[in-house]
């Protein structure tokens, strides 16, 4: 009597099939969501950067006087507020980033505050799979007045 070993071809292949289709969504997910968590480092990059620059340029300095009213706008716009935000903005769209830049103390003299907001609609590539579509991303700064 010859040993005959059980055929589990099918069950091999189904198993394989499982399991790389785990691997799939891991690898998937990893990307998406690294590139998501590269950009809202970099927004919060973005936002530190402006808010250093308004501090720099209360009612009491030489450079060009910032505030105290708020401003909104976005990455693109010929604004020296977007062009300190421009630099970080290496994969973005920087007409897809808006910055709001608020003085909440209504004043823009020494040691009051200065509050800054950037907002982006994440785009995934395989939004289907994660059954949606964007990812919003915001970073806020605030700090005090210098000059």
């Amino acid at each position: 009597m010859r040993n005959r070993k059980p055929r589990r071809t099918g069950a091999t292949l189904i198993e394989g099939a499982f399991c790389l289709a785990v691997l799939f969504f891991m690898v998937v997910g990893m990307l998406e969501f690294g590139v998501a968590s590269l950009r809202r480092n970099l927004l919060r990059e973005g936002a530190s950067r402006v808010a250093r620059a308004a501090m720099l340029r209360g009612r009491n300095t030489d450079l060009d006087e910032w505030g105290p009213s708020q401003q909104e706008m976005n990455g693109a716009d010929e604004n020296p507020i977007a062009a300190a935000l421009l630099p970080v903005l290496t994969t973005m769209s920087p007409e897809d980033v808006a910055i709001v830049v608020d003085w909440p103390d209504a004043d823009n003299r020494t040691e009051k505050r200065v509050n800054v907001v950037l907002t982006y609609e994440h785009r995934l590539l395989f939004g289907q799979i994660w059954f949606m579509d964007q990812v919003p991303l915001t970073a806020e700064c605030q700090m005090r007045i210098e000059k």
